[in-house]
């Protein structure tokens, strides 16, 4: 690992980004900073390690979006095909125009059809057949219209990916791809409940791994010289293809979507998970963050480490060496070393801690 001086920032710059993000008590798991080919911090807050194979969330969205954009390079998949004639079986459902007409293209941007309407999820509300409920949905607005965050039409996505190649998505992406960026040999994705990998939420990889990922899209898709993939379609999925603001606030998630990839206000692109699991990739300047952590009941925990990312990014200079700092350096690994998953203050106590704790609970039958 380099010193942030080799590449321009300052040892204290970081250190106090790592305190900052203590002070508020954000519950970090890592934090990974990149820059070029050499990674600057790498900081795991105990039990977690540099080993750790996390839940990644909804970055699994970014990797399936890569496993079609490969497809599309072998010719095996078009951005016009219609998604349900991946799915014959389900086409003597009763499915209205709009879904029936829905393309590749229309999931990849999330303008698919459908709004959901409440807090439900497909495991909380016992869906067993994701596919078939996708397209026996109601169509409430065009296809190809307007941004609406649709995971079951990432999950389709991922399914039509492993019925053409016959197997999990990661182990096609691992073979055509992941393995020669150095990506963890044991990473995987959860597996869903019918017989596909839970392709909108399940990936377990570490943070080294979404770095590597963020540099190859960064690099147009060549890794060592050797083109794996093509240039055209990360050059699309990395642009703003629908607006995601409502309001035209300068804020998280605003600057627009891409082909299941995030783009950034700095003129860079993201993956966003969940909990804030993050890759963020500022291209002009060459330089990466990488996040996991568990914010799923804080919403301001995930403004406030976006915010922190953001601001530190817009600040950087060129990637230049400056004068090392020994001592300021040695101070930012004490720190790093030292860092353990935050918890709630001693003493907090609660009537419905007393009403829990000690008891034994079974779970009902779910389709996990």
């Amino acid at each position: 690992m380099k010193t942030p001086e080799s590449h321009g920032i300052c040892s204290e710059t970081l250190e106090k980004f790592v305190k900052k993000l203590c002070s508020r008590r954000i519950p970090m798991h890592s934090l990974l900073m990149a820059r070029g080919d050499d990674i600057i911090l790498n900081a795991y807050w105990a039990p977690f390690t540099r080993e750790t194979l996390h839940r990644q969330n909804s970055v699994t969205k970014s990797f399936v979006s890569l496993a079609i954009g490969l497809l599309i390079d072998e010719g095996r998949v078009s951005l016009s095909d219609k998604l349900i004639d991946y799915f014959p079986e389900c086409k003597d459902y009763n499915i209205d125009t709009e879904r029936a007409a829905l393309t590749v293209e229309d999931a990849l941007k999330m303008r698919t059809s459908y709004v959901a309407v409440g807090s439900g999820h497909w495991v909380r509300d016992r869906q067993y057949g994701r596919i078939k409920n996708f397209f026996e949905s109601r169509a409430v607005k065009p296809n190809d219209s307007m941004f609406f965050y649709d995971s079951a039409g990432s999950y389709i996505l991922g399914c039509i990916v492993e019925r053409l190649t016959g197997g999990p998505f990661m182990e096609y992406l691992k073979d055509k791809l992941l393995l020669k960026l150095g990506f963890s040999k044991d990473s995987s994705c959860i597996a869903g409940g019918e017989g596909f990998s839970w392709s909108d939420s399940g990936l377990l990889c570490t943070s080294e791994d979404l770095y590597k990922v963020g540099r190859f899209i960064k690099n147009g898709g060549v890794h060592n010289g050797e083109r794996l993939m093509s240039e055209e379609y990360l050059r699309r999925a990395t642009s703003p293809l629908t607006s995601t603001s409502d309001m035209g606030c300068d804020t998280y998630g605003a600057h627009g979507y891409g082909y299941q990839i995030w783009c950034e206000s700095y003129g860079g692109f993201g993956f966003h998970g969940m909990g804030a699991q993050f890759m963020f990739c500022c291209p002009e300047k060459d330089f990466y963050i990488v996040t996991t952590a568990d914010t799923q009941d804080s919403n301001d925990s995930r403004v406030i480490l976006c915010d922190m990312c953001r601001d530190l990014i817009e600040e950087l200079g060129e990637d230049k060496p400056i004068a090392e700092d020994p001592k300021a350096y040695e101070s930012l690994l004490k720190t790093v070393s030292g860092l353990k998953l935050a918890s709630m203050p001693a003493g907090v106590k609660t009537d419905f801690a007393s009403e829990i704790n000690g008891k034994r609970y079974i779970l009902d039958n779910n389709p996990m």
